[in-house]
């Protein structure tokens, strides 16, 4: 789902301590379009589907 809205790779990681902690890092080519995906109706289902709790949901860019 990433791959077809922008995402180039996605790395996944998950905390020691706490398995229900789960970190994506996303390398996107059009982040644009990757936002788009994260606020759809498509993107909230598949996040409830997978239990993320969209308030815990930070977004980072690199500047270049």
């Amino acid at each position: 789902m990433f791959r077809q809205h922008g995402a180039a790779h996605v790395h996944t990681f998950r905390s020691d301590d706490e398995a229900n902690l789960t970190g994506l890092v996303v390398a996107a080519h059009d982040i644009d379009a990757l936002r788009s995906m994260l606020q759809s109706e498509e993107g909230a289902a598949a996040a409830a589907e997978d239990g993320v709790r969209l308030d815990t949901l930070i977004i980072m860019s690199e500047e270049q």
